[in-house]
């Protein structure tokens, strides 16, 4: 099965926008509990 380039695209550009969601969402809980221990 091949993939076109839009569809290849398509599919890093979500993956890109989850790991960035992920980072962000992390990056808030630590920092939250860094606050909390401060």
């Amino acid at each position: 099965m091949t993939l076109s380039n839009n569809t290849f695209s398509r599919r890093i550009e979500e993956m890109s926008e989850d790991i960035e969601i992920q980072l962000v969402e992390k990056l808030k809980t630590k920092i939250f509990s860094v606050q909390m221990d401060g």
